[in-house]
């Protein structure tokens, strides 16, 4: 959610609601779009159906050579950088994060916001997944409280050199559906982990021999491999870092790696392919 201003009183605006049916172009809507009127189309405002937030723009669109993906958790900030013009993975890590219990004051979380900007490397764009921060929380917990005020500071960090008489965003939310749609990482409404659909894409790409041997011998489904061909690795020494490290740790990155790639391919690249995985329904289980 957002909250705007509209007559004369602050309302708040819920940009996350999923539906197959409505999905659309990410661009931000034109005269023409106002004008024409199209089956699929709602006739409300596309940020209540648009799978990111706010809007790219077309220049975005064409010149964007770098995007970095931020996964938030109360001891980690992990981040995944992807180089748009390779279709690449080239960097991934982490930055400590919350150390204390109880409600941060906010000049805290701001100093903990500009130290991950420090840390996280710098790039044309910056995505976080919108899964609901923390929703396994209570809402009146001081976990999710300083994790709400710490995203909103970062992505304020992180969009340095606004403007507001001509804002041109750099920090984006994207909805968690697209990840679960995509990866086929969601089992009723629990995410599982994201591992393994890293080791998948890594296999069978040509740098696969530099899976641990323990990682190596798994099996894709037809989404994933097609995916697979829509991303390149190109060193081992990253792809090492990424299998190494506790398993919390890869989890995290590896989570922040999909979501790179989802916005590269759905938002950034607008990838036909991709973007029809997003229609396609899973198959029934078949009666014994």
């Amino acid at each position: 959610m957002y909250v705007c201003w509209r007559s004369g009183r602050f309302t708040t605006v819920d940009f996350c609601r999923w539906g197959a049916s409505r999905f659309s172009s990410v661009t931000a809507p034109t005269t023409e779009d106002a004008t024409t009127s199209t089956t699929n189309k709602p006739n409300h405002s596309r940020l209540n159906w648009s799978i990111v937030s706010p809007f790219l723009s077309k220049k975005q669109k064409t010149d964007t050579t770098t995007v970095t993906s931020i996964e938030i958790t109360p001891q980690t900030v992990a981040w995944a950088v992807l180089d748009t013009q390779e279709h690449e993975i080239v960097n991934a890590g982490s930055t400590p994060l919350l150390r204390e219990e109880g409600v941060i004051c906010p000049s805290t979380l701001i100093e903990l916001a500009y130290q991950t900007k420090q840390n996280v490397p710098n790039s044309d764009l910056f995505v976080m997944e919108n899964k609901g921060l923390f929703k396994s929380q209570s809402s009146t917990s001081s976990v999710y409280m300083n994790l709400f005020k710490f995203q909103a500071m970062l992505s304020v960090v992180l969009n340095e050199n606004f403007d507001l008489q001509s804002p041109v965003h750099r920090v984006f939310l994207m909805n968690s559906k697209v990840v679960s749609k995509l990866f086929h990482v969601e089992v009723g409404s629990e995410r599982v982990s994201s591992q393994n659909i890293i080791r998948q894409m890594i296999k069978k790409s040509h740098m696969g021999y530099a899976l641990p041997t323990d990682q190596a011998n798994l099996d894709t489904d037809d989404d994933e491999q097609l995916l697979s061909k829509k991303i390149n690795w190109s060193s081992p020494e990253l792809i090492r870092k990424i299998s190494s490290g506790d398993d919390l740790w890869r989890e995290n990155v590896s989570n922040s790696i999909l979501t790179a790639i989802a916005f590269h391919l759905i938002c950034v690249r607008e990838d036909p392919e991709t973007c029809m995985l997003l229609w396609k329904k899973k198959p029934r289980p078949k009666d014994s």
